[in-house]
């Protein structure tokens, strides 16, 4: 009768069904014609492999990092000629340079160009670069999805989507509306602090950045105090308060207008 018995001698780190191994071949128990037992032989040389393992991102917080994203809030400052943002993908083992993976976006951000992504030189890094333009865009929470790379055996990547998503904001807020808390002004109105102009803005601004609030046309009378006040409203945008110092100017301007 034959029979063979197989070692092998695995050099990946998986006990599941995909595997990745080199195998020895040991050979015994066979008889010739004439009845004779081989001499057995004992593989010393591997005769063929198995690889079945499909490569995948490393984990997002390992050592090296699977992932690794040049800037995760995009604003008008990251915009213009030249800028760029990167996402870059650390796989398990070293891959086709051949081949380029598919990145996809979980939502198409006005702005947004994806550009020609490229692997490292030992082809476990892939990096997609990505130009900004200002669109007035605004998203948030945007994750990448990686496919498709393939290792040096032809083997296909497990999908990856990135945990933590990228948020764009090019949008620039503007003013809604602005409230006087008297529509007019009179004697009765004479003192500190008698005028307050609420203006509320599309979206929560930066409370340490005051606004420049002008009067159109300018009125006698009227003195700014200098320093405003932030809060914001039920829906979560900043209203800046201007107040003004009233005085007894004896004059009559009509539907003054704000600049700001």
């Amino acid at each position: 009768f034959f029979s063979s018995r197989r070692r092998h001698t695995r050099y990946w780190r998986d006990w599941s069904s995909d595997v990745c191994s080199s195998d020895l071949v040991n050979v015994s128990g066979a008889k010739d014609a004439a009845g004779n037992i081989q001499n057995p032989l004992t593989g010393t040389t591997p005769v063929f492999s198995v690889d079945t393992l499909n490569p995948s991102v490393l984990p997002v917080n390992g050592s090296p990092a699977g992932v690794t994203v040049t800037d995760t809030l995009i604003t008008d400052s990251d915009a213009g000629a030249g800028k760029t943002f990167s996402v870059s993908f650390r796989f398990s083992e070293p891959m086709d340079k051949s081949f380029i993976p598919k990145v996809t976006p979980s939502a198409q951000v006005a702005g947004i160009t994806a550009g020609t992504g490229s692997w490292d030189a030992d082809g476990r890094v892939f990096t997609q670069p990505y130009s900004v333009a200002d669109a007035n865009a605004d998203a948030r929470g945007v994750t990448l999805t990686i496919e498709d790379a393939r290792d040096l055996n032809g083997n296909r990547s497990v999908a990856f989507t990135t945990q933590t998503g990228i948020d764009f904001d090019t949008r620039n807020a503007t003013v809604v509306s602005i409230v006087a808390n008297d529509p007019l002004i009179s004697d009765a109105d004479v003192g500190s602090a008698k005028l307050s102009l609420a203006i509320t803005y599309s979206e929560a601004m930066d409370h340490g950045v005051n606004p420049s609030v002008t009067l159109n046309p300018a009125v006698t009378g009227l003195s700014s105090i200098p320093t405003g006040s932030w809060s914001k409203d039920g829906l979560g945008r900043s209203v800046y308060t201007a107040s003004y110092t009233v005085s007894d100017a004896n004059v009559d301007v009509r539907d003054v207008q704000v600049d700001r």
